[in-house]
């Protein structure tokens, strides 16, 4: 919840890696969730959509000053995966202090070889001072 409206943007897209794709997201069953992946254990057998994206790793370059302290929270049901890739490859990441995300690869099995990533990710993002 962010109670001063100033201090946020919504933003109705899926953030991705690219602007203007149209990407498939499962709705989860029971109103619990959605993710990228059909077969994860709150998603598995359920509706899809399709959303129009918009490149996160772009918006981040217009909208973020990168002497301000900088938070990022992702929560975006799977596509952490490659948005931090991108935010990483374009030198993005290191434009915040902090980021927190919330991972689900252990909510598939298309995303269980992530885990990997998950546990060496805060010692990379160190380097560039992300905490």
């Amino acid at each position: 919840f962010e109670p001063e409206p100033y201090n946020c943007t919504v933003l109705n897209r899926p953030a991705w890696i690219n602007s203007n794709k149209k990407i498939k997201f499962a709705l989860g069953t029971d109103s619990v969730g959605a993710s990228l992946y059909t077969n994860g254990i709150y998603t598995e057998g359920s509706e899809t959509i399709e959303l129009d994206t918009f490149d996160f790793a772009e918006y981040v370059l217009q909208n973020i000053n990168s002497g301000d302290y900088n938070i990022l929270k992702i929560d975006i049901e799977g596509s952490e995966y490659e948005v931090l890739r991108h935010l990483i490859m374009s030198g993005t990441a290191c434009m915040f202090s902090e980021i927190d995300i919330e991972f689900h690869a252990l909510y598939s099995n298309e995303t269980s070889h992530y885990w990997v990533t998950e546990t060496a990710l805060s010692w990379f993002l160190e380097s560039c001072g992300v905490y």
